[in-house]
């Protein structure tokens, strides 16, 4: 049986709103929940077929939401304190990338190690394709996104965690890649499983739904006045997730 803490989640009891669990605190914001029996029982290509029908799931959910549901919880993002720890920091991380015209091995070993200073756990490099994972986070910078071979490149390099990628991805262009974690997951799907949150068409689709948002003409105002309190620039997509990653303690699913 999985059982999932309902507290309310504060920045002082989590330490910010980073995107996954929280190195400060030494609590994590929420841990992933574990294989669901149904997924996890059966033979190989049987489990397969059964986390690929979930994944599509929670896809069609994605695709079903309501903005209004989203910008409903628009007053949570009121009054941030521009000299809180992981605010302050944020903005030298993406002014980091943005003065880089092209990222080498250095921005990438900083980049990465950087990135799990928001993670609770430590960073290891999964396997030795630097080369090619320079290529694409120097494609990254660019309005298009990458390709799905390429996101899963950047995966096996940096930890195998796609959750540590998006956040390196958001640094490096924080208009195009938004932070996907297990918080945000829970917000939007209800469910936090890990095998969920590491399918990068999930992740597509999250970023579409932040597209979505951040063009609704009533997200505008939500956008300034977030921006009027932390007292700098910040992309819309990093807004968007913010407004989820504050109310993970609730989700906007319709079961």
């Amino acid at each position: 049986m999985v059982v999932i803490s309902r507290r309310l989640y504060r920045q002082s009891d989590v330490g910010s709103p980073t995107g996954d669990f929280h190195p400060i605190s030494s609590c994590p914001c929420r841990a992933y929940q574990s294989l669901p029996a149904d997924a996890a029982c059966g033979g190989a290509a049987e489990g397969g077929v059964r986390i690929f029908g979930e994944v599509m799931k929670y896809i069609n959910k994605m695709k079903q939401i309501e903005i209004t549901d989203i910008l409903k919880f628009s007053s949570s993002l009121e009054a941030e304190n521009p000299e809180y720890t992981y605010h302050k920091s944020y903005r030298y991380f993406v002014q980091y990338f943005a003065d880089k015209s092209e990222l080498t091995e250095q921005e990438l070993m900083i980049g990465a190690n950087l990135t799990y200073g928001w993670m609770p756990t430590i960073m290891n490099f999964k396997a030795n394709n630097f080369e090619g994972a320079l290529n694409i986070l120097n494609k990254a910078k660019l309005a298009e996104r990458i390709s799905t071979d390429e996101l899963l490149a950047l995966k096996s390099l940096i930890n195998n965690s796609l959750v540590g990628v998006s956040k390196l991805l958001h640094f490096v262009n924080p208009d195009v890649y938004a932070i996907w974690d297990s918080r945000v997951c829970h917000f939007l799907l209800g469910k936090s499983y890990k095998y969920i949150i590491e399918k990068p068409d999930l992740y597509w689709e999250y970023l579409n739904l932040c597209e979505r948002v951040s063009k609704d003409l009533a997200f505008q105002p939500i956008h300034n006045s977030f921006e009027n309190s932390v007292r700098y620039k910040v992309s819309a997509l990093r807004v968007v997730e913010q407004l989820m990653f504050m109310n993970s303690h609730t989700t906007i699913v319709k079961f």
